[in-house]
């Protein structure tokens, strides 16, 4: 049996320019952080869906390790990025047993904006487009709430 991240993959991170970004603070002001979620967690599928791929099931646990690190990401704590992968990774073992795991990390105005700016990139397209069967999203405004930090992680069970 052998486990793995992608971690060439992982260490990737979307991080937009303000300066390059006109739509960024377009954000969807009239919706919630769970709002947020379930539009990414939708349109994700939609697109695995539209290319052949399987849908991806949500999981709550998943979902609770992404939402935390999103709100670490927002307040400041940690910067945007993958820092503390390996420690949800070693949580969501505990509970699922898993061959594959990865994470997609964005700041952006809408769910539809950041699907799309994954999209553009190959390290990030690759992972949504990737052979996984569970799935997570956590999200959270910044202090500002001008944008929201996005949060996803893709897994595939044993």
């Amino acid at each position: 049996m052998v486990r793995r991240f992608a971690l060439p993959v992982v260490i990737t991170v979307l991080f937009l320019s303000l300066a390059s970004c006109d739509g960024l603070f377009n954000s969807e002001d009239s919706l919630s952080s769970a709002d947020v979620e379930a539009r990414v967690f939708k349109i994700v599928n939609d697109y695995r869906l539209r290319i052949g791929r399987n849908a991806l099931a949500w999981n709550d646990a998943m979902a609770d390790e992404e939402r935390a690190h999103s709100q670490a990401m927002a307040s400041g704590q940690v910067p945007i990025g993958h820092q503390g992968f390996e420690a949800r990774i070693a949580r969501i073992s505990e509970i699922i047993p898993w061959s594959v795991i990865s994470e997609n990390v964005a700041f952006y105005g809408s769910a539809e904006d950041a699907l799309d700016a994954w999209l553009k990139s190959p390290d990030h397209q690759v992972i949504i487009e990737g052979d996984y069967d569970l799935s997570g999203v956590g999200v959270a405004k910044n202090s500002s709430n001008s944008f929201y930090y996005i949060s996803q992680m893709f897994l595939k069970r044993l």
